[in-house]
């Protein structure tokens, strides 16, 4: 059984396009042009791919979020055929090669994907197309998808990034936060990380994540120094009816 998952691995290897790291996705193709061509939500097709994609989700696949940076994005759109590596278009389902259903309340999907406004994501897009229809987005995010899938469909390029991941992961130093002792507010929250209004960003001690969990959107907060450098308590008003609520976090990214 081993033998068998090499040798079909290394066969996706060796006549599966490779792309790198970060690649640019055009669906500016004609379907004789196109690398891909992919059908949506066409009725009495039954789909190769199902995928769920919304502002707020549990267990999500992957999430992703856009940046201004071109260098900092995995996925970079673009209008321009001649720049991309690879391009997509969405097609007729006689034509397609292959058809994804999507939504933002489906019950069981193959993919889910979470679109973050801000806060830590696993994908970081680049956009520079006037619109961007989800349609679009899941037709760049396809490589992604397929690496999520472990590669089930062929025709669709392998992403560079999965060469990448035995790198050794980047440290986050602890940095000093200038707004101690202020009133603040949570604008986003999620497996420990929390992101205030000013754009700084928080780790959680792993001790105190218990905490944490409670913690939403809008919650007014305070933060005070510890004895660490880097390192702060941050306060949570309890309001009128519950005591505040303290706990440890390190801030990686001050304001």
């Amino acid at each position: 059984m081993k033998k068998i998952t090499i040798l079909l691995f290394l066969n996706l290897l060796f006549f599966t396009p490779q792309l790198d790291a970060q690649y640019i996705f055009t669906a500016n193709a004609t379907k004789h042009s196109a690398d891909l061509k992919v059908c949506y939500n066409k009725p009495n097709v039954q789909p190769d791919i199902s995928v769920l994609i919304a502002e707020e989700m549990v267990n999500e696949t992957f999430s992703v979020g856009f940046t201004d940076s071109k260098e900092q994005a995995d996925v970079i759109i673009t209008n321009e055929l001649d720049k991309s590596d690879i391009s997509i278009v969405d097609t007729p389902a006689k034509d397609a090669n292959l058809s994804i259903y999507f939504g933002d309340a489906l019950s069981s999907p193959d993919v889910g994907i979470k679109v973050v406004e801000n806060g830590t994501v696993d994908i970081l897009v680049f956009n520079e197309t006037m619109s961007l229809s989800p349609e679009k987005l899941i037709s760049a995010l396809l490589p992604i998808i397929n690496a999520s899938l472990d590669y089930k469909f062929e025709q669709i390029p392998i992403w560079g990034k999965e060469e990448n991941e035995t790198q050794e992961p980047q440290t986050l130093e602890p940095t000093y936060y200038a707004g101690i002792n202020t009133a603040r507010w949570i604008e986003n929250i999620e497996d420990g990380v929390i992101q205030l209004d000013d754009n700084s960003i928080f780790y959680v001690y792993d001790d105190d994540r218990y905490i944490s969990k409670l913690w939403t959107k809008m919650n007014d907060i305070v933060v005070s120094p510890t004895e660490v450098p880097g390192h702060y308590y941050l306060q949570k008003d309890g309001g009128i009816y519950k005591d505040a609520e303290t706990l440890r976090a390190i801030c990686v990214k001050g304001n």
